[in-house]
Parts: C-alpha cells; sequence; structure tokens
C-alpha cells in the first residue's frame, strides 16, 4: 500500500527540467513563459495542475501592488489575448521552484502556476542547439578521421599478425596474439562508436526536440498556442546538452592508438623472427637443392660448410630459427631424397 501511495505521489511532483549546466548557452534576462489555472488548495512540492489543463504563452505579465504573487497578466488563448487577474500558487523554473506561503493563496479563486523555460541567448527557442549544418560538417571530418585510423591500425595489425606466423615457435601462442589483434579492433570500434557516432545520434535526438518545438501550434503572428501539460513537460525537461554532443576524436585515437602500440611492442620480437624465417634460407637445405639441381647429392665438405653457415655468429633467436627449419627440413628431406 506504501509503495502504490509512493507512486502516486511521485506521479504528482512537479516537473523535472533539465539538471545539466546552461548557463553559458540561454539568456540571463529572457524567458519563455505559461501559465495554467491550477488548485489552490494543493501543497508544494506536489503539481497543482490538472491533467486535462492548457497552459497558455504569457505575452506580458505586471505584478499587482502590494500583493505579492498576484499578476494581471495576457497570455494567448483559441481565440486571442485575454487579460486575468490571477494568483500565483507555484512558479516553476529552471534554477528552482517556488511556492507562494499559505497566506498568499488561501482565500483566493483564481490560482496559477506560471512556468518560465530557458530562452536560448541566440534564438526565440528553449534551450540551446548548436547549429545543424556545421554539426554535421563537424561529425563528417572526425568520423573520415577516425576512420583513416581505423584503417591505419588494421593495416599495421594486419602486416604484423601475418609474419609473426613463423615467429611463434608454438601455434597456439601465434593464435593468442592474433585474438588479442582482433580484440583490439572490436575495441577500437567500440571506442569510435562511443566517440564519434553517440554524439552524433545524440545531436540528432537535440534536433528533434527543436522539431518538436517549432511543429507545435502558433498563431499568425508566431506566438505558440494553448499547450496540453505533456507539450509543455516536454518542453521543461530540455534537449540533450552540448556537451554530450561533442565529438571526443583525441580520446578514441588515444585508446586506439596505445593497444596498438602495446601490442605491436609484445608482439614485434616475433615478427622479427618471423621475417627472418621468412628472408634467411638454411644453409644445409641451400646446399641438398644446389645439388639437387646438379643431380647429384651434397658432399661431406658442403654439407660441414652449410652446417657451420647455420650455427657461427648467430644469436640464440637465430639459432632457433635454424633449429626450426632443420626441423622442418627434415621431416621433407625424405621427398628430396627420392630424387637424388
Amino acid at each position: 500500500m506504501l509503495s502504490i501511495l509512493a507512486l502516486l505521489a511521485l506521479g504528482a511532483c512537479t516537473p523535472r527540467y533539465s539538471t545539466a549546466d546552461w548557463s553559458a548557452y540561454i539568456s540571463k534576462k529572457e524567458t519563455l513563459q505559461f501559465i495554467a489555472p491550477a488548485s489552490c488548495g494543493t501543497l508544494a512540492p506536489f503539481n497543482p495542475v490538472a491533467d486535462d489543463a492548457t497552459f497558455f504563452a504569457v505575452s506580458s505579465m505586471q505584478p499587482v501592488a502590494g500583493q505579492p504573487w498576484r499578476y494581471d497578466v495576457v497570455y494567448l488563448t483559441d481565440e486571442g489575448l485575454r487579460r486575468d487577474r490571477f494568483d500565483i500558487k507555484q512558479r516553476w523554473t529552471a534554477y528552482r521552484n517556488y511556492s507562494a506561503p499559505s497566506s498568499a493563496w488561501r482565500e483566493n479563486q483564481n490560482c496559477a502556476v506560471l512556468v518560465e523555460i530557458p530562452r536560448s541567448k541566440e534564438s526565440a527557442r528553449p534551450y540551446y542547439i548548436e547549429q545543424a549544418a556545421t554539426k554535421e560538417a563537424d561529425y563528417h571530418s572526425h568520423a573520415a578521421s577516425a576512420t583513416l585510423v581505423l584503417a591505419l591500425v588494421f593495416t599495421v595489425l594486419v602486416l604484423a599478425v601475418i609474419p609473426s606466423t613463423w615467429g611463434f615457435e608454438r601455434a597456439d601462442h601465434w593464435a593468442i596474439a592474433a585474438a588479442f589483434a582482433v580484440a583490439i579492433l572490436m575495441v577500437s570500434l567500440f571506442a569510435y562508436t562511443i566517440c564519434i557516432n553517440d554524439p552524433w545520434a545524440t545531436f540528432k535526438k537535440a534536433l528533434g526536440y527543436y522539431k518538436f518545438f517549432d511543429d507545435l501550434p502558433r498563431a499568425a503572428g508566431g506566438d505558440l498556442l494553448p499547450l496540453t501539460p505533456q507539450q509543455l513537460y516536454f518542453l521543461i525537461a530540455g534537449p540533450p546538452h552540448p556537451t554530450d554532443t561533442q565529438f571526443a576524436f583525441t580520446p578514441f585515437a588515444v585508446i586506439t592508438g596505445c593497444l596498438a602500440t602495446i601490442w605491436l611492442i609484445v608482439v614485434s620480437p616475433f615478427v622479427v623472427m618471423g621475417l627472418y624465417w621468412l628472408t634467411t634460407p638454411l644453409p644445409l637445405e641451400e646446399a641438398h637443392q644446389r645439388a639437387l639441381g646438379e643431380g647429384r647429392a651434397p658432399t661431406a665438405e658442403e654439407i660441414v660448410a652449410a652446417v657451420l653457415k647455420a650455427n657461427v655468429g648467430k644469436s640464440a633467436w637465430q639459432l632457433n630459427i635454424m633449429r626450426r627449419k632443420a626441423e622442418a627440413f627434415a621431416r621433407n628431406l625424405h621427398n628430396i631424397a627420392r630424387y637424388l
């Protein structure tokens, strides 16, 4: 029972404004003002406006001298401008909601809620959204640069993975390195989505907010006609904040570049070994191939010379490569021997 009451109370609370800091983007003096009839007996902080109420755009308002919270308001209805005296029950603003003291409304008969929505300092629209054309050009520029980075990383990883095939002595070790390379590409694509695509999607969502505002019913002069509570509450909530639509190319590039660099540092010895395997033939195999081409078996002197060439002056990893090449050659030696 208590949970049901809590849900009902939550639904009756006043609408929430955007909690982001809009101070750099909105006018410090001008707001979009609306007024709606309200219940005088509703306690703060609950919403005194009925679900089927109507919010009217305020054209002008003047305080009544000596009567705080009472205003003469000129507002636009479907039939045109109208003037009434209202006792402001609550005043909703982006900074805080104000409630009139009980002494100001207990005996009044024409209570209302005054709503103020932040107005962009660049136009008569609420809040602020960047210019679509400029933002789109910025998106395409960042997307092109990010795509180039991804293509470069992909190329480098592939060029490193292929020769490292012969650098790893065990195939499962190479598979682990290749799997990490694929993981880096996946993380890079995820970073691209978070840093480039998501801000663009958020910006398009913000444009939907302005489209909603532009499509609201208006009088011939462009002033807003009466709104439903749902329409006004959507305007109060505001669009995504400009900081949520900023592209983050540098973090994307840093994440991608650092991961690829770390992977290359770890794998580079095996890339070098793989290139050594591909570019340095086994002297013993060369001797056999040369002799085979002459239709004879290699001499003892040629075999000794080949063995010395494969072992003298070599580092440990080069000797290991030669050992592995010798093992591979030994497995194929019987194929060569059939032609000798």
